[in-house]
């Protein structure tokens, strides 16, 4: 009988690509299925040739689905009957109502995009469709380390932080504190945007990580619990109360003060917060690439004034940009602002030679109710500015 590695090193048909690693832990997790009607979910199938090589291992499959974002593989054929696709995100609501049309699945193996954000999804949004006893594979998880696909060795929402969390959801029942297993996973849920409140998570099982590689075991919930202390043998010399312990339940302790278990915030929810904070204190109120035309690079040394005009409050931002001097207007200090279109100082002074065109002031006379605009690196420079805020009175 042809091992999983067999067929791959004699397959010529679609091409199709796996680790070395995952053969021999495929082989042993796979052959249980081997000789039944399985289902198999496979996401993201690139060239299709593992759904070929999937319909021959499990020669009795009742189904061999596959689904790809990639309009191209439309173009994929199949001489064998069991094999479909879907095109389509897998993680789109109308895609994933093709998807369960053909649940529950014994096997359903993420290969997809490996970014974070959509592993996650993808496990919350199909784990429920799992048969009890079955197995979620998630594949390429090493991806989950850089940033490119959303991770990083110390990111507490990359993917591969969120499944070992689920270590922490198997041994709820130890936790001593009164939070819902969910209540772990809301970090995840609000950075992704994803309902884990139906989400099985009594049933999850185990979770086995192996190089690049993470399987998670679907079993019905009250295979998942500990259970009793079963107590073998009749001599206790060293400690008797081992014999008191048969058939009793572990100790429900209750960690309600312990800093450690009873907090509000998980770290993930931590991190959320903590960005959204620095969203609205870092956030970007005016962009050289995207919206000044005149200039990209140099900003520095900017200013702000406040103006009532036509019975409006007007904010007006001058800014150093390429050795020029701009101005960009907002309805909010906070912006976005909006450049005039055109550098208010371009060119220097009559008669100066050196320096530079930088580092704006604004000033308003109080005693006249003019605006003038100071300016300059090694000579100071002024002008009278119009009503508008956004041009030079001509008489400078």
């Amino acid at each position: 009988m042809k091992t999983l590695k067999d067929l791959y090193e004699n397959h010529f048909g679609k091409v199709s690509q796996k680790w070395a690693i995952y053969f021999n832990q495929y082989e042993e997790k796979f052959s249980k299925y081997k000789k039944f009607p399985i289902k198999l979910f496979e996401i993201g199938i690139e060239n299709g040739g593992s759904l070929e090589i999937y319909s021959k291992y499990f020669s009795d499959a009742e189904l061999i689905l596959g689904c790809d974002k990639n309009k191209n593989c439309e173009k994929l054929q199949y001489d064998e009957t069991n094999i479909k696709i879907i095109i389509g995100d897998v993680n789109d609501e109308k895609i994933k109502n093709e998807v369960i049309k053909h649940s529950k699945f014994d096997i359903i193996i993420d290969d997809g995009s490996h970014g974070s954000p959509d592993t996650v999804s993808s496990f919350c949004n199909y784990f429920n469709y799992l048969k009890d006893g079955g197995l979620f594979i998630i594949e390429d998880l090493h991806c989950s380390y850089w940033e490119r696909w959303g991770g990083g060795i110390f990111y507490p929402i990359s993917s591969i932080n969120f499944f070992k969390k689920l270590v922490d959801i198997i041994n709820y029942e130890h936790w001593g504190v009164e939070k819902k297993k969910d209540w772990l996973l809301r970090g995840f849920s609000e950075n992704y945007k994803i309902n884990i409140e139906n989400l099985e998570l009594d049933h999850i099982h185990s979770i086995e990580f192996i190089n690049s590689l993470c399987f998670i075991k679907k079993k019905p919930s009250e295979e998942n619990k500990l259970g009793n202390r079963i107590t073998a043998g009749k001599n206790a010399e060293v400690y008797p109360d081992a014999l008191k312990l048969n058939n009793k339940p572990s100790p429900n302790l209750n960690e309600s003060k312990n800093p450690w278990s009873n907090k509000d915030w998980s770290p993930e929810e931590e991190v959320a917060l903590c960005q959204k904070n620095l969203e609205l204190q870092e956030k970007k109120i005016l962009d050289l690439e995207k919206d000044v035309e005149w200039t990209s690079r140099n900003a520095w040394a900017p200013t702000m004034i406040e103006k009532k005009i036509d019975g409006e409050y007007k904010y007006f931002y001058y800014f150093t940009a390429g050795q020029q001097v701009g101005v960009a207007v907002s309805d909010s200090p906070k912006g976005p602002f909006k450049d005039s279109g055109a550098p208010l100082i371009s060119e220097k002074p009559r008669g100066i030679n050196g320096g530079q065109n930088i580092d704006p002031d604004i000033f308003e006379d109080q005693q006249t109710g003019k605006n003038y605009l100071y300016w300059g690196n090694g000579f100071l420079a002024v002008v009278e500015l119009n009503d508008d805020m956004t041009t030079i009175k001509s008489e400078n």
